[in-house]
């Protein structure tokens, strides 16, 4: 779909009950980091999670069903003091995305915080991971390649308006230079540091997403480069994914496949479908959800 704003500037100051503290939506796809985000940010204790809560959609469509007459940012505020009273949340919804040009233009002192991850890496844990409900397309390796690109398309059109507004967290980079890069966010997001955002692990917070076994590990490493075993399986989703500039280079990996291959159980994945031998490319402490 396109990106979605509102036709009409946010209202005045005067006319907003003020969000306390800030809000953060984090802007990803499914297994791509962000509930090691979560982790490392609700070590703050100022911090709540929202977890993959749909209360912003919510709000915007009875806002929109108000004819407006019902700010958006007061009826999100209300859906969030319902669940805590803290200064700062964290809300991860996993199609959010959709609305980060409204969250940016309507919801004061909101920050974005936007999820990369590399896209056969993702799509191959999107793939294999067993949802409890919805993300149909997580079947599909042509369908998964395509919602992501449309998720970057999205997300380059809202960059391009709100850039000040967005943060861009690459996974590889954090996984492999976690101090550095959980720095960088700190002091983008204006907090004081605390060596506790390197130990996401040790976050006692309840997680019911994919991840909730690789978040309680340290962070590591474990998780990249996992798609290069299964180069033969992730052919559909390679061939769409290299018709992007940004995605060119992968091509050089459909050349040679030569690896033996076995058949996956169901528990793996699904039946009938080609796996390499060795190791996967899902899982490892703060891998990808």
């Amino acid at each position: 779909p396109p990106p979605l704003f509102f036709s009409t500037p946010p209202p005045p100051p005067a006319m907003l009950r003020s969000l306390v503290g800030s809000e953060m939506c984090i802007r990803d796809r499914p297994r791509s980091g962000s509930t090691l985000l979560e982790s490392i940010l609700s070590m703050n204790n100022d911090v709540y999670d929202l977890g993959e809560v749909n209360i912003l959609e919510e709000s915007f469509l009875e806002s929109k069903e108000s004819n407006k007459e019902l700010n958006l940012a007061d009826i999100y505020e209300k859906k969030v003091k319902d669940k805590t009273n803290l200064k700062i949340t964290t809300n991860k919804y996993l199609y959010n995305y959709q609305y980060a040009g409204v969250i940016a233009k309507n919801i004061p002192n909101s920050k974005i915080i936007h999820c990369i991850r590399n896209p056969l890496d993702n799509i191959l844990s999107i793939f294999r991971a067993h949802f409890a409900k919805g993300n149909t397309y997580a079947s599909s390796l042509v369908d998964c390649a395509n919602i992501y690109l449309n998720q970057e398309a999205i997300m380059s059109e809202y960059k391009n308006r709100f850039r000040t507004k967005i943060y861009d967290l690459n996974y590889e980079l954090l996984v492999m230079n976690p101090k550095q890069e959980i720095k960088s966010l700190i002091f983008w997001l204006g907090w004081k540091w605390d060596d506790n955002y390197l130990a996401p692990h040790l976050n006692p917070r309840s997680v019911s997403t994919a991840s909730n076994v690789q978040v309680r590990s340290p962070i590591n490493t474990n998780s990249l480069r996992g798609w290069q075993k299964y180069k033969e399986m992730l052919k559909p989703a390679m061939e769409i994914i290299t018709q992007n500039d940004n995605y060119k280079d992968l091509k050089l990996s459909l050349i040679h496949i030569s690896e033996p291959t076995r058949l996956l159980s169901i528990g793996d994945c699904g039946v009938g479908v080609k796996k390499k031998k060795g190791g996967g490319g899902g899982g490892g402490g703060g891998g990808g959800g």
